[in-house]
């Protein structure tokens, strides 16, 4: 019992939390959010295969998540990325324009907004399945940025129960 362990590394949960994602999330070509889809735009071949490469789905990951959140800064703002740089918006006026990305397109409440509505428009459709993906996705990158900078409190987070509730991942 020199090696015994109590519970999964953390390498080992951050491998099966993206496979997980992938799985949950694949969609196909023609439906737009689904993973399969940005696997394709982006030309990510190797990704079609049973266990795809780590390092190239974490890649996809957080080109996916960083892309939706530069187009949902442009949605809320109303103004390219550059524009919103070169008006030096205050500090106050930045968190508004973040907490309202979160709420409508990130949080478990926009995705209890557009699940279960089945006579959706195809802008909501495509909502529907983006919404759980940027939720998946970010619980992913907060988990690989905490194991990265060696900060335990996120990774107790993921692990309780109150966050739990908040996932299908988990």
């Amino acid at each position: 019992m020199e090696n015994f362990q109590l519970a999964p590394g953390l390498f080992h949960t951050q491998l099966n939390l993206i496979w997980a994602i992938l799985h949950i999330h694949q969609g196909s070509l023609e439906e737009i959010g689904g993973l399969q889809y940005y696997i394709s735009l982006l030309d990510r071949v190797r990704l079609g295969a049973e266990h795809p490469d780590y390092r190239t789905l974490v890649s996809l990951a957080t080109q996916v998540l960083v892309g939706h959140i530069l187009l949902y800064w442009e949605i809320v703002s109303g103004m390219s990325l550059t524009a919103l740089a070169d008006r030096k918006s205050t500090a106050e006026e930045l968190k508004v324009f973040a907490t309202k990305i979160y709420h409508t397109y990130v949080s478990a409440r926009a995705v209890e907004d557009v699940s279960g509505q089945p006579d959706l428009e195809m802008q909501d459709r495509v909502l529907r399945n983006i919404i759980p993906l940027n939720r998946d996705l970010l619980i992913f990158y907060k988990l690989d940025l905490a194991i990265v900078t060696i900060t335990f409190t996120p990774i107790l987070f993921f692990f309780s129960r109150n966050h739990a509730a908040d996932s299908r991942l988990i």
